[in-house]
């Protein structure tokens, strides 16, 4: 199924909101524990994941369009890091997605949300709280930054590791 084709069945708006997902998620992830020398580990996690997404969905084109739209994502503004406004946005997102699956792919709009969480995951992995195999590899903010994005996508049966 073509780019084009796939657009027709959104909104402008819904387009958008999905396309601004990887990039969004990522920095949610990243924003929910601060460390100073943590951002440009989790960057490049966020990066490394998606370069690992062309390989792991070339078939999907939602996929792929939003890893061609990520070069202009990284100038927005940073949107505002409220919990309930994040924990909306990714319900938004798990909505769009769902109907799309429902109505016309079945498949893709299910990948493409695996394809968020795994975004999310990397990036929290990127930068670890251990010391000498000591303490977290997920710090307890970004734990629970998971769980929220897990369970706003409806993939109750990933698990986080």
């Amino acid at each position: 199924m073509s780019v084009e084709k796939i657009k027709d069945n959104f909104t402008r708006e819904d387009w958008e909101a999905i396309l601004d997902a990887p990039f969004l998620i990522g920095l949610a992830v990243s924003d929910s524990d601060i460390h100073p020398e943590a951002s440009s580990r989790e960057l490049d996690a966020l990066m490394k994941v998606c370069g690992k997404a062309r390989d792991n969905y070339p078939e999907n084109p939602l996929i792929m369009e939003a890893l061609d739209e990520m070069g202009w994502l990284s100038q927005m503004d940073e949107p505002e890091a409220d919990p309930q406004e994040i924990r909306s946005h990714f319900e938004k997102i798990a909505v769009i997605l769902d109907n799309f699956d429902r109505e016309v792919s079945g498949h893709y709009g299910r990948q493409f949300k695996e394809f968020l969480f795994q975004v999310g995951l990397e990036v929290a992995k990127a930068y670890s709280e251990e010391f000498f195999g000591l303490g977290k590899k997920i710090s307890d903010s970004e734990q629970t930054m998971l769980e929220m994005l897990r369970d706003a996508l409806g993939l109750d049966d990933v698990k986080i590791r």
